[in-house]
């Protein structure tokens, strides 16, 4: 009987150590799964944003790393190690509370190892800051090999080449795991340190505890106390040691997530005053225009090129392969923005206006056209299923695949229009994805077609059903078309032709007029167009 108070509280006390154990531990569950959404969306959206360049200079296995294994690395501290931190705070002032009460004197000098612990800690967090930012790195690294190797993966199997790519692999392994060996140099270096001071001070504290007891300063039942309880501190400190090593590594992957975080886009997707496009056929100009690359800095692509597109009408540019024909199709895209002069759209610079309102009004079909892993009328209606983007029917789906010659080989499909079509669209051939592409392009209703060498990649049975597709969008007409293109009748039949050389227009006019002055352009056509 005497022993059944005590024993009700202590159940009393273990119910409620498990209740509020089991909450702390189910809230900071949720706090870790909010925080790495919060994360991840917050970073996924700044990358997005990026302009084109950013993009030309930045390996995509690096961004994945930060979206997967950085912010992974981040939310466990909070989920894990905060919570046990939490814990053991609440442990350690319990604990101090006790001894304090029982010695002060002792108290104390169970501290004197502190401040040397808070140095060695110190130096030892800035070492391990450095290490886990350059391990993070070298694994963004693998992980870009990797992606490369597994994107292109028929390629490699074309060329033999696995036991390469195997190798490469294993390189930036071996840097990441040079690293990891350094770090467990420092670590084994900092916990044998850091624990062998509390267990010196132990002894000193009972040294010093012992010399009390026997001057009457202390009952030994109170040392003995003050023992168990300075024993149960040095288990909580080497607890909080473990967390402050846990959470230096984490402040490296923390780094890399929000530099990546606060980036600002060099060139921002909407502009301070949104301008609507037109609501016709747009005229588009290009003044005066240079370039280059982010990638290649210093290597001008454009030295000045002037070009002026009338509303309604088609133009083609021509010329030798690496002469700025594609750079002005990626400028005209907004892809990115000239070094030097204006691209405008009636009179207006291409950047003022909305960047899904210009997207939708200027549309492109690609020489190779990206589809995704989603169903055929996705990928046709791909942007302009957008949160707060008008919906079009599948009637005018139809309607724009007819014209595309693509309405037949999709309903010949067993889901028709709800098919899937595979990662990248590998499920399609070069033909019906770039058909597809048309009809994505056709279903903006575009006030401006660029066509960059839509059917160069193709066989040629596929090459004639995406002209005849190509023919048909153009005769259509209400739009203005700027195409690349290589087929001679093609370019007889645009307003205009406009043959570019060393980043300049050099010649311009129609067929005729370029071919009775043998320039630059008949020698072209001689060569290469005439072949076709």
């Amino acid at each position: 009987r005497p022993f059944k108070g005590p024993v009700i509280k202590l159940l009393i006390a273990a119910v409620l150590c498990a209740v509020f154990s089991a909450c702390r531990g189910a809230t900071f569950i949720l706090m870790g799964s909010h925080l790495s959404v919060t994360i991840r969306q917050s970073l996924f959206d700044n990358v997005s944003s990026q302009e084109i360049g950013f993009f030309d200079v930045t390996k995509t296995g690096e961004l994945t790393s930060r979206l997967t294994q950085d912010c992974q690395k981040v939310t466990d501290q909070v989920t894990m190690n905060v919570n046990v931190f939490l814990r053991t705070a609440v442990q350690i002032i319990a604990t101090l509370i006790f001894m304090f009460t029982l010695n002060v004197n002792l108290t104390v000098v169970a501290f004197v190892s502190v401040p040397v612990v808070i140095f060695i800690s110190r130096k030892y967090g800035a070492v391990m800051k450095v290490l886990s930012e350059k391990s993070q790195t070298s694994l963004a690294d693998a992980n870009a090999v990797a992606e490369e190797c597994l994107g292109s993966m028929q390629t490699v199997r074309m060329f033999a080449a696995e036991r390469l790519e195997g190798k490469r692999f294993e390189a930036k392994l071996d840097v990441y795991n040079s690293l990891q060996v350094s770090t467990s140099k420092f670590y084994l270096l900092y916990l044998s340190t850091t624990l062998l001071l509390p267990q010196l001070v132990t002894a000193l504290v009972l040294f010093y505890g012992g010399k009390v007891v026997l001057d009457g300063g202390m009952q030994a039942n109170d040392l003995l106390s003050f023992m168990f309880y300075l024993q149960l501190l040095n288990d909580y400190f080497s607890t909080v040691g473990d967390f402050y090593s846990n959470m230096v590594q984490a402040m490296g992957a923390a780094k890399r997530v929000f530099e990546l975080r606060h980036r600002e886009a060099k060139l921002p997707l909407e502009p301070s005053v949104a301008l609507l496009p037109p609501d016709s056929c747009g005229e588009l100009r290009l003044e005066s225009v240079k370039f280059e690359y982010p990638a290649r800095e210093g290597v001008r692509v454009l030295n000045g090129l002037s070009l002026t597109v009338p509303k309604g009408a088609v133009v083609a540019l021509v010329g030798p392969s690496g002469n700025g024909k594609s750079t002005v199709i990626g400028l005209l895209k907004r892809l990115y923005a000239p070094s030097e002069g204006r691209v405008l759209l009636d009179g207006a610079n291409i950047w003022d206006f909305s960047h899904a309102e210009y997207h939708r009004c200027v549309s492109i079909v690609g020489q190779e056209p990206v589809l995704f892993s989603r169903t055929v009328k996705d990928n046709i209606l791909y942007g302009l299923t957008n949160p707060g983007g008008s919906v079009e029917s599948l009637e005018h789906v139809q309607e724009v695949c007819k014209v595309a010659n693509a309405h037949q080989f999709i309903t010949d499909m067993p889901e028709g229009y709800d098919t899937e079509v595979g990662e990248r669209g590998v499920q399609l051939s070069g033909g019906q994805k770039q058909r597809i592409a048309i009809a994505r392009a056709l279903v903006r209703r575009p006030k401006v077609l660029l066509l960059d060498e839509a059917t160069s990649a193709l066989d040629a049975e596929s090459e004639q059903q995406v002209q005849l597709a190509i023919d048909a969008m153009i005769k259509g007409g209400n739009m203005t078309v700027v195409v690349i293109a290589h087929r001679l009748s093609t370019v007889r039949n645009s307003t205009k032709i406009c043959f570019i050389q060393g980043g300049l227009v050099v010649e311009e006019g129609s067929h005729d007029d370029l071919v009775a002055a043998d320039g630059a352009y008949f020698k072209l056509i001689s060569s290469q167009l005439t072949k076709q």
